[in-house]
């Protein structure tokens, strides 16, 4: 048995998703599955922080974005395996959010490591541990 999932993203995150399904020729849903497996798998593995809490109760979120209604747009997750629902479920608990909610920083979160990834990395002319020792040193 598979249970769904509601999640509220922005205007802006639903166009990114909406843009990545149509890229992979998928559904927005199936983008949004595999971001939370992603998103999951590499939490666990690699000891990444888990996502900021957004605010409940008519404050911004963390993000800044504006949590009024229009600047919002609903999706409809079908098909979720019941293990990864009852992980969301876990770990929602564990930062007192409801389950969309934590879904919806997840993304976010994934959304914006995604955008730093895709920038072009930059070359110093000295290396990072030098710049480090030097600003040690002249303290």
């Amino acid at each position: 048995m598979r249970d769904q999932l509601s999640v509220r993203l922005s205007h802006e995150l639903n166009t990114a998703v909406a843009e990545r399904a149509k890229r992979d020729a998928r559904r927005p849903s199936d983008v949004v599955r595999l971001a939370l497996q992603a998103y999951l798998q590499e939490s666990e593995s690699d000891g990444r922080r888990r996502p900021g809490r957004v605010r409940e109760g008519g404050g911004a979120p963390a993000w800044g974005e504006s949590d009024s209604p229009e600047a919002e747009r609903d999706i409809l997750l079908r098909g979720v395996p019941v293990e990864l629902y009852r992980e969301l479920e876990t770990r929602a608990a564990r930062e007192r959010l409801s389950v969309p909610r934590y879904v919806l920083a997840m993304l976010r979160q994934w959304y914006g490591f995604e955008r730093l990834e895709s920038r072009s990395r930059v070359q110093l002319s000295v290396s990072a541990a030098e710049l480090i020792r030097q600003d040690r040193d002249s303290r």
